[in-house]
């Protein structure tokens, strides 16, 4: 999965589910493989299978909430509102069973900055979870920060906080590919090539999700 192999992914984690149904891990591997090719019926599925088969993870509620929320922003608005009450709920559930969830924390720190308070998000509500990350993480605080004084037009504090998130991590690819969102948002086009050349050249020989996001911003702009 982490190498990108999703055939191969698939066909070991059916064979094992094949041998053993309700093995709890393996379905929430199947699920990510298919959050990673975009099928979202399929990884729906897998990933309450997991969660009914280990009600206690929070890490299976996390990634649960993430293939409601891939659903949500593919479908109709109906939908998309009946979708976005159950990836709140799964986030809450993440973070009710593990405190510590960073990525759950983060998660559903941008939920509420991307939706309406009237579907369960709101910027108070970020603002809660960011408090909860200065304590925790300094990365992800700075991030949401950013995310919140943009929604905010803000734009002043959001490349501020977008660069003291880059200078608080130690492997900040991801950050600056956040930047160069963020100056691609503004237009800033320059600004934009400069980030993601700054990025690509902080990212591990392995390869990074950070240089989908920065191809992915060049292909766009």
């Amino acid at each position: 999965l982490n190498a990108g192999r999703a055939n191969d992914a698939i066909s070991l984690l059916q064979k094992q589910l094949s041998a053993d149904s309700g093995d709890a891990a393996a379905h929430h591997l199947l699920c990510r493989v298919y959050l990673q090719e975009e099928r979202w019926s399929d990884a729906e599925r897998e990933c309450e299978q997991a969660s009914q088969l280990d009600p206690n993870n929070s890490n299976y509620h996390l990634w649960l909430g993430r293939a409601y929320g891939g659903e949500a922003a593919h479908a109709s608005l109906r939908r998309a509102y009946v979708l976005a009450k159950k990836v709140r709920a799964e986030f809450d559930t993440a973070i009710r069973l593990d405190p510590r969830n960073l990525s759950a924390l983060s998660d559903l720190g941008e939920f509420d900055v991307d939706v309406p308070r009237l579907i369960g998000g709101g910027l108070d509500r970020a603002e809660q979870i960011a408090r909860q990350l200065a304590l925790l993480d300094a990365v992800r605080w700075h991030e949401l920060q950013a995310k919140i004084a943009y929604k905010k037009s803000d734009f002043v504090t959001a490349e501020r906080e977008w660069k003291l998130a880059i200078q608080s991590s130690p492997h900040p690819a991801e950050q600056w590919m956040g930047l160069a969102a963020f100056y691609a948002q503004r237009k800033n086009f320059s600004a934009m090539q400069q980030a993601i050349a700054s990025g690509t050249a902080s990212t591990s020989s392995q390869g990074s999700s950070a240089l989908v996001q920065g191809a992915s911003l060049l292909i766009q702009n």
